[in-house]
């Protein structure tokens, strides 16, 4: 997938705006997924050899980037929630919040299920209820990146391997 844009602005159901199961050598970069309705703005599982970069997502039901099950992940200048512009457009108050619409489930980027050799680098989330959820059954290469602007910025849980670096920019 290269530069693509999935949105919902009719009051219709959605799921998940991009998404790839069991699939291998996955290359998503540029793309934008945002009001999806039921679940993810992009969903990965059991994927192998995955590569996001330069996307965002934001005011989803539940989790900006969902990774499960999956192996060799890189997300790289990846961008989860936010506020909106100074000048509003069409479709988003200026200063509303674009975080995820899930209430506690608003996660700006999940690595669960067992997802091994991961890296973030580069990326960002803002008002979401945790920027970067790592549960104990998942693998980490390195995190890094500003997720400051969540209630949880990083929730490692019994996570086995690791390495992280944050910075807030101003």
């Amino acid at each position: 997938f290269n530069n693509v844009e999935c949105y919902v602005d009719d009051g219709g159901s959605s799921s998940t705006g991009i998404a790839s199961n069991s699939s291998n050598n996955i290359h998503v970069e540029n793309c934008n997924v945002r009001n999806m309705t039921i679940a993810n703005g992009f969903s990965f599982w059991g994927s192998r050899q995955v590569m996001v970069s330069n996307c965002s997502s934001y005011i989803n039901a539940l989790y900006e980037f969902n990774f499960e099950a999956c192996k060799n992940v890189t997300v790289s200048g990846c961008a989860a929630g936010g506020i909106g512009a100074a000048v509003a457009d069409n479709w988003i108050a200026s200063g509303a919040s674009m975080g995820s619409t899930g209430g506690g489930s608003a996660v700006g980027f999940v690595f669960a299920v067992g997802t091994t050799n991961f890296t973030i680098k580069n990326c960002s989330a803002y008002n979401e209820t945790v920027g970067v959820y790592i549960p104990d059954t998942s693998t980490v290469g390195h995190v890094d990146g500003d997720y400051l602007g969540c209630t949880t910025p990083v929730y490692l849980a019994g996570t086995r391997s690791w390495n992280w670096r944050f910075w807030r920019s101003f």
